[in-house]
């Protein structure tokens, strides 16, 4: 009798086991058909999207907070008018700069760093670089903190943006960059275009196709401008062969790219990369074409 209730055990916890099993099968196989399905409609609409942001097509580097002249005052000559001045008049067609939003002072103020970098001793605003260059350009806002706003907070932000750029057509060339998906939005409804910052894996991790595209999920069903998305290291790159295959449909801003022509050049004449920033802020490779333009007579203003 004994005997066999432990069969009777045994074979009860083997059904048990083999349902769990089961269960585990089909769920895992749910979530893989859904996730292969949700890449395949998202990549079909990407390809088919044609409302980009009218950017040069033809000139892709812009400037990474101006083009630096004195590398040992770097953070005196960094995001200066004197730096954003020499880049376009360099012929740069956009410059990112670093900006904060101070809460209590209602400014944009240009620093990469808190405390923040002084400017000939004191602080410069968003709106005095506005206010101040009157050369036709792009702008890149690398947004720092954003992600510590409050929606109260956000909305001031905008706001703020929003008063010092009252032109709509200035406001459709300044791009606000950020990881946060969610506090972007509120920008891009008073016409800012909107950069969605992701921090894939290099192409050295097993997981680097999944989480590019995760990335593009987001950002598709975001309704975000541009990816942003760094170039890594040289030797073992976040923008990679991988990234090239996963990313082919969505428009790409791609920082701190070594600083090698070969490289630059390359990337450049790839129709979903938009805007290069060299990772020197020093170096000038603003004459980097994409080769298309030549070749096929692109126009150099892209539709929106």
């Amino acid at each position: 009798m004994t005997k066999n209730k432990n069969k009777q055990g045994l074979g009860r916890a083997s059904k048990l086991i083999n349902k769990v099993f089961m269960t585990l099968f089909i769920f895992t196989g749910f979530i893989v058909i859904s996730y292969l399905s949700i890449v395949k409609y998202v990549d079909s609409q990407l390809a088919s999207k044609t409302n980009l942001p009218s950017i040069n097509a033809c000139l892709k580097v812009w400037s990474t907070r101006g083009l630096v002249t004195e590398p040992a005052n770097r953070l005196n000559n960094a995001n200066s008018i004197q730096s954003i001045t020499h880049a376009l008049n360099s012929g740069a067609q956009g410059v990112e700069i670093d900006v904060f939003f101070d809460v209590e002072l209602d400014r944009f103020i240009v620093s990469h760093d808190r405390p923040y970098n002084l400017k000939n001793g004191h602080i410069l605003t968003l709106s005095d670089v506005f206010s101040t260059i009157d050369t036709p350009a792009y702008y890149w806002l690398d947004f720092k903190k954003l992600t510590r706003l409050n929606e109260s907070q956000v909305n001031q932000a905008v706001a703020r943006l929003s008063l010092i750029v009252p032109s709509d057509s200035l406001r459709s060339n300044i791009y606000i960059e950020s990881e946060h998906p969610i506090k972007l939005p509120p920008f891009q409804d008073k016409g800012f275009r909107t950069i969605l910052d992701t921090q894939p894996l290099p192409v050295s991790f097993i997981g680097t196709r999944l989480i590019h595209n995760l990335y593009k999920i987001v950002f598709y069903f975001g309704d975000y401008s541009v990816m942003g998305i760094g170039y890594g290291e040289i030797d073992d790159p976040v923008y990679n062969h991988i990234s090239e295959s996963v990313l082919n449909h969505v428009p790409l801003f791609i920082y701190h790219v070594p600083n090698e022509r070969k490289l630059i050049q390359r990337l450049s004449d790839q129709s979903n990369v938009k805007v290069l920033l060299n990772s020197d802020e020093t170096a000038n490779l603003f004459d980097v074409t994409d080769r298309r333009c030549k070749d096929k007579n692109i126009e150099q203003k892209s539709s929106s």
